[in-house]
């Protein structure tokens, strides 16, 4: 293998760590996300099925209302809450895209040495 092969292999090598931590990183913060996604529904359908069934108990209008508005409250709430949520967890996520491109960049930014056979 001559000089500059062996200076590219060694280049790669080194971009590939911070690309690789990039990797599990980003694999990491998805998983999450999803994770989160999945609990929040499964809360918010078991919040609308005890809604639900408050509703069909209710012996007059004036208690259907009731139930209604705290569950029109607890959506605007908990929407809310999770929507703040999961954008602080994208910005994780976006975070971390971007210092494994700086710390790819810094990698390719460093001087190569070849050496000449003359």
């Amino acid at each position: 293998m001559d000089d500059v092969s062996r200076q590219m292999n060694i280049n790669l090598t080194t971009i590939s760590e911070p690309v690789v931590r990039w990797l599990e990183t980003y694999s990491r913060c998805q998983r999450e996300l999803a994770e989160e996604v999945s609990r929040f529904m499964t809360e918010r359908l078991r919040r609308n099925v005890e809604t639900f069934g408050a509703v069909t108990q209710s012996g007059n209008p004036a208690s259907v209302f009731e139930v209604q508005e705290a569950w029109i409250r607890t959506c605007v709430r908990d929407y809310t809450n999770e929507g703040q949520k999961l954008a602080s967890m994208s910005g994780e996520i976006v975070q971390s895209y971007l210092s494994g491109m700086q710390a790819t960049r810094q990698e390719l930014d460093k001087p190569v040495a070849i050496r000449s056979n003359r």
